[in-house]
């Protein structure tokens, strides 16, 4: 087991609105979308009031990868990215049990 938690980002209706309107749109489901959803590791929590708390600490990372990874151009990204507009636009799902079952140390590909 190690000391992270794990929190699963599904989009939302207004982040398919939002590729479809970009300059090069994407014609893209939700289902489709969402068929492979990123994960992200966070600090490991206790409580729900722990929880949000890493929230509001990585929306902003979180939200600009997720918008990174389908649009590079910033200008192009919505003017407005706090934490209302974050959960306007994905759904979390978080599991604070992770077992790492590979005997290959972890590593950071950055």
């Amino acid at each position: 087991m190690i000391n992270r938690s794990v929190v699963i980002v599904k989009a939302k209706e207004p982040f398919v609105n939002w590729l479809a309107m970009l300059p090069d749109p994407t014609a893209i489901s939700l289902g489709e979308l969402n068929r492979e959803p990123t994960s992200y590791l966070l600090p490991e929590y206790m409580n729900e009031a722990q929880k949000e708390g890493i929230m509001r600490n990585y929306y902003v990372d979180i939200f600009e990868e997720e918008l990174y990874a389908w649009w590079q151009d910033e200008k192009d990204w919505p003017k407005i990215r706090d934490y209302q507009t974050f959960k306007q636009w994905f759904d979390l799902e978080f599991s604070s049990t992770i077992f790492d079952l590979d005997e290959i140390e972890l590593c950071d590909e950055e």
